[in-house]
């Protein structure tokens, strides 16, 4: 594998130079004080495993990082050391940083390439393709699909993130209203991020949107000038993601956790009823119709649209469930990872340095509600086991709760092995 480096293929087009002029001018996401390795070449692939149910799930030898924005396909190399990572982006700014954050960390299985996502045209490469808030500032999101889609192979997956439509009313909102009063074709890029700022600080009606203003009033400028003066943004709840998703050849298989809704609390794709005549119609329901229920009615505070896809060309809609994973973790023995965490941190230098103190996972602790489920995994008992012995109960949501919150790649705090 080589050194990391930097190659424009093609010039871009149409909608992907104005993407690219607004991440020059505000290069995203911001640098990270942080990147970690594992000393398990494997950690991360067996959290997919996990995460997805399919112990199946062969090695990950090449992965796409489409749209990978200053750090994520570095960031994905360091998890796979093993993989040839390929990132690309619209942004040679945003890919100069990553480049030199790679060279400085001594990263050699990473190559980036200045593209944007519909100018690929991968056909069955990659056993991982990882594109994450993307597609949804596209113009065409489906073509952006289609081609992630053509990049998979059969037994691969996809990490897709999108933005769901009950946690951007606000933004929408304001940069529709930025641009009447601050057309794009009148003012640059930084010309309309002070007039935005003004306008944001202008505002003296109390509202949704002036709370979301102030919440956000301190973030870092690429975090402020993506949510509020993006050039183009289209949004989803689960329902119109899976049809988007189908008529893609994919399917949405699982939720995949990520430490935004981490941080919120809100990374649960279930919901609990009081009512028990209502409990079993909906523990009937399948996931795509759960996960839309959740989305409903949990608007703003539903998880984000962040899942796992599996190929489905043949459109036979076979995948595996909530339920299956459940059964999975109930009938497999649990156990601490063996993996050990090495950080690179960040001084004041600007560079990053090694922090001499390394992380055993096992030592890890898990919030307070499963702590004891963590603790008493031993690598002999199943979940079962440990479950009912703890009196934890063995319900759908007791479970999700427990499976979601100890082996998934925002909480990896225990293995899942299958029973013998």
């Amino acid at each position: 594998m080589g050194v990391a480096q930097v190659s424009t293929p093609h010039g871009l087009i149409g909608h992907e130079n104005t993407v690219s002029e607004f991440y020059g001018t505000f290069p995203y996401p911001w640098k990270p004080v942080y990147f970690d390795r594992m000393s398990d070449p494997d950690f991360h692939a067996a959290l997919i495993r996990q995460e997805t149910g399919r112990a199946g799930l062969g090695p990950i030898r090449r992965i796409w990082v489409a749209g990978c924005g200053t750090n994520q396909a570095l960031i994905t190399a360091l998890q796979f050391p093993a993989a040839e990572v390929l990132g690309t982006d619209v942004s040679a700014e945003s890919l100069a940083i990553c480049r030199q954050n790679a060279e400085q960390l001594g990263v050699t299985n990473l190559r980036l390439v200045q593209q944007g996502i519909t100018q690929a045209g991968y056909d069955r490469e990659f056993d991982l393709v990882v594109c994450t808030g993307v597609i949804h500032h596209n113009p065409e999101p489906r073509r952006c699909l289609e081609r992630l889609s053509a990049a998979v192979r059969d037994d691969g997956v996809l990490e897709l993130m999108v933005y769901n439509r009950f946690h951007r009313r606000e933004a929408e909102s304001f940069q529709a209203a930025l641009r009447i009063l601050a057309p794009e074709s009148e003012h640059g890029h930084r010309e309309r991020y002070a007039l935005a700022r003004s306008l944001a600080g202008s505002l003296q009606v109390e509202s949704t949107m002036t709370k979301h203003l102030e919440d956000t009033r301190r973030s870092p400028e690429p975090a402020w000038a993506d949510r509020w003066m993006n050039p183009c943004e289209t949004s989803y709840d689960v329902d119109s993601l899976a049809g988007l998703a189908r008529e893609c050849g994919l399917l949405l298989e699982a939720p995949k956790v990520n430490g935004f809704d981490k941080m919120r609390r809100r990374f649960l794709w279930t919901t609990e009823l009081t009512d028990p005549e209502l409990l079993a119609p909906y523990e009937r329901l399948d996931d795509l119709a759960r996960w839309q229920l959740v989305n409903l009615l949990h608007l703003d505070n539903s998880p984000m649209l962040w899942f796992y896809l599996r190929p489905d060309r043949a459109g036979t809609g076979t995948r595996v469930s909530d339920a299956d994973r459940n059964r999975m973790f109930l009938d497999g023995v649990l156990d601490r990872p063996k993996a050990v965490r090495h950080r690179h941190v960040l001084d004041r230098d600007g560079a990053y340095h090694p922090d001499p103190n390394a992380s055993e996972v096992a030592a890890w602790p898990a919030w307070p509600e499963v702590k004891a489920i963590q603790e008493a995994a031993d690598g002999r008992r199943t979940g079962r086991e440990i479950l009912t012995g703890l009196g934890y109960g063995t319900g759908f949501n007791a479970v999700q709760r427990a499976r979601i919150m100890l082996t998934t790649s925002e909480f990896p705090h225990l293995t899942v092995t299958p029973a013998g």
